[in-house]
């Protein structure tokens, strides 16, 4: 069996400060970091575009047709994008690749992909709305933040990407002293020399961003990162970060979570190309809970999610965390919200679980609890996955001083009333990486391992989708249909009706029925997915509605089985 322990070794946090120019400030980033630089986010993020580029067929017309494509996203909104790169972030860009010799156009291809590949969704949404369903209640993709105003004034962040591995390897806490305006401190990674993802100013303003599905976009936006260390460089309130805002249009859809610690007040301003929306803490309103779904009436029109599994995923997270708020009232303090956003109880089963529906997603790449009020925060830290570990204390006014000292304090993440579940975590994130680089069959032997420990039917239905790829198919039959019982088994038992899950697992164990010859037994499970009350997702029901024999060429295009937000072909 696959070793639990993780094969994903993190550098300790590095705290670095820059000052100057922008070019001075991007090269001192680079020099600093070195050959982090070249192994981390920017590498991700290039080479997973390069992927998605690279044609997924066997048929040689599709082949054509799809290097076209990608001819055309590169020439075309590529170029347009990179367009609206400000110069202050080419400034850094060329700085960092001066000092690494890492080459300036791939750079800038990565930055732009947070808002390219949304940006691909919205155009979809619009060309083929089919292939997406309903937002109800309506969450998106993304993040999860909970402020909260009491006798502490916390701001707990998580960062959720598909960049497990690169990101949360080389953690960096930069120090930035630009040449104008002020100063900022960015919770940042090797490779990603801008504080306006995550970040705080010394006037006490912080702000963190927040990933939308929407089907609006334009070419002619802002990224969003620039607009945040506009408002690090130049706010010192929130009605001055809220101006910026205004300002400002962005391409695609976000939401900006802001604080001001000297004055206890925090906001989610939403907003995408024709719309915006400010939910904000006030006399009756002690706390805000955000999983990346709009939650203003200007902004919820537009939005639209991949699957129903993915509106669950994120509305439960929402409702998890408003919860525990609510049992620590007034009182909850760091060690109860570093809890919180490491959080892994699934609500709806109402048990601990490594996968779906919980805070602390496959995805998380950073974690952290600031104190805005005290100019301090506590950032996860220790290998993949992060939410595994403990929050490390730093005081924010010592940093902006030059002084890089790590804090005495610690706080632990969540602790499983299992243990053995945080072991079957270990395995299941070690699995996603392996899949995201390409190693599938790796992967496989690693969810394999997270099962044996403890079962969990997302996890069995990824390893039956790893299992499909590798041309294993009566093992897969076997799994999906374990899988399978094991959700209808434990709804009946508690009185719930079916999850998403229940479907997504029939799906695939028809497919298997139809690679393994069984035409009939597949056309039985598709009719039974097609005619359920309970089934949610029309897009899932019209697959099962009108299926042709399944064929194993298409399991190539199944990229990220683990994936709760990618639409099913």
């Amino acid at each position: 069996m696959t070793e639990a322990n993780s094969s994903i070794p993190s550098q300790p946090i590095a705290v670095i400060e820059v000052s100057g120019s922008d070019l001075e400030m991007g090269r001192q980033h680079g020099e600093q970091l070195k050959e982090n630089v070249t192994k981390g986010m920017s590498k991700f993020y290039y080479d997973f575009w390069c992927r998605l580029q690279m044609p997924q067929s066997d048929s040689w017309k599709e082949k054509v047709l799809l290097s076209l494509g990608g001819k055309f996203l590169d020439t075309f909104l590529v170029s347009k994008l990179k367009q609206r790169v400000s110069q202050s972030a080419k400034d850094r860009l060329t700085g960092m690749a001066e000092a690494t010799g890492m080459a300036k156009e791939e750079l800038e291809v990565a930055t732009i992909l947070p808002d390219l590949l949304p940006m691909l969704q919205a155009y979809g949404a619009r060309l083929k709305p089919s292939m997406f369903v309903d937002v109800a209640p309506p969450p998106t993709f993304g993040c999860t933040s909970l402020l909260v105003n009491g006798d502490h004034f916390l701001y707990g962040r998580n960062l959720d990407f598909p960049g497990v591995g690169y990101w949360d390897r080389y953690p960096v806490i930069q120090v930035m002293s630009p040449r104008q305006g002020l100063r900022s401190i960015g919770f940042t990674s090797a490779g990603v020399p801008f504080n306006g993802i995550s970040g705080i100013n010394e006037a006490q303003i912080s702000v963190c961003l927040h990933q939308h599905y929407c089907s609006q976009s334009t070419l002619q936006g802002q990224l969003p990162f620039t607009i945040a260390e506009r408002i690090l460089n130049e706010a010192d309130s929130l009605e001055k970060a809220v101006a910026i805002l205004n300002s400002c249009t962005v391409s695609t859809s976000w939401a900006f979570v802001l604080t001001d610690g000297k004055k206890r007040e925090g906001l989610i301003y939403e907003c995408h190309p024709k719309a915006r929306g400010i939910n904000s803490l006030g006399p009756s309103v002690n706390y805000l809970a955000h999983s990346n779904h709009f939650q203003t009436a200007q902004c919820q029109p537009k939005e639209y999610a991949t699957t129903h599994r993915m509106n669950w995923d994120n509305h439960y997270r929402r409702l998890r965390l408003e919860e525990l708020a609510r049992k620590a009232g007034s009182s909850m303090g760091v060690a109860e919200m570093a809890s919180a956003m490491s959080d892994h109880w699934d609500h709806y089963w109402e048990e601990e679980k490594y996968v779906n529906r919980i805070v602390s997603q496959v995805y998380n790449i950073q974690s952290f609890v600031l104190d805005s009020e005290n100019m301090k925060v506590y950032l996860a830290n220790g290998n993949s996955p992060i939410h595994l570990g403990s929050y490390q204390e730093y005081d924010l006014g010592k940093l902006f001083s030059g002084d890089f000292s790590v804090g005495e304090r610690t706080v632990p993440a969540y602790q499983f009333r299992n243990p053995r579940k945080a072991d079957a975590k270990r395995c299941y994130i070690d699995s996603f990486v392996d899949a995201f680089e390409g190693n599938f069959s790796a992967a496989l032997e690693r969810v394999k391992a997270a099962l044996e420990i403890d079962f969990s039917p997302e996890a069995g239905l990824v390893a039956a989708i790893l299992q499909l790829k590798a041309g294993q198919y009566s093992q897969a039959e076997t799994l999906l249909a374990k899988s399978r019982d094991w959700v209808s088994h434990r709804a009946e038992k508690i009185g719930k009706p079916l999850p998403p899950e229940y479907f997504e697992i029939s799906l695939y164990l028809a497919r298997a029925y139809d690679l393994l010859g069984k035409r009939s037994e597949a056309q039985k499970e598709y009719h039974e997915i097609a005619q359920h009350s309970a089934l949610k997702d029309e897009h899932l029901r019209r697959l099962a509605s009108a299926p042709k024999p399944y064929q194993a060429k298409r399991l190539d295009r199944v990229m990220m089985p683990y994936s709760t937000y990618i639409p099913f072909n």
